[in-house]
């Protein structure tokens, strides 16, 4: 049987950081479809790849306007040295910043670290209580906006 990353299904999925789990929620399916359609043992439609795609471009644009920021942020305040990132707490954390789910955000803070060159990354939690928290913070020159 073919290993999950065997299929351009199990591929995107893993690019927009998603779970089985996750991918079954975002897809409006069950996760033995996921599974059936990760492994090949199931086609999955054009359109579903296409949702996928489409999730993948989202990713990157988010990834994208939090780099500006981040490169306005420096610009002005000198580049940090350390990066605190916080993680979505809930998939309602990830969805109040445009994405379906936690590992979507994943995505959007991997891309993120990997485009900072030079600046070191620490990932935390996010408070729930302290739900308005940019999900990117300069630990040593303050708050990052979040959009």
């Amino acid at each position: 049987m073919p290993d999950r990353s065997d299929t351009i299904f199990a591929l995107l999925c893993e690019r927009c950081g998603l779970s089985i789990a996750e991918a079954a929620r975002y897809l409006e399916t069950d996760s033995a479809t996921i599974r059936a359609w990760s492994a090949g043992e199931r086609p999955c439609t054009d359109a579903i790849i296409a949702q996928l795609r489409l999730l993948y471009r989202q990713i990157s644009a988010v990834a994208e306007q939090a780099m500006r920021h981040f490169v306005d942020f420096s610009q002005g305040q000198g580049a940090p040295a350390e990066v605190e990132i916080s993680l979505a707490a809930s998939d309602a954390a990830a969805q109040r910043l445009g994405l379906p789910c936690i590992g979507a955000h994943r995505a959007v803070l991997g891309m993120v670290a990997a485009r900072a060159h030079g600046t070191r990354f620490t990932v935390v939690a996010e408070d729930v209580a302290a739900e308005n928290t940019p999900p990117v913070a300069a630990s040593d020159a303050g708050k990052l906006p979040d959009r």
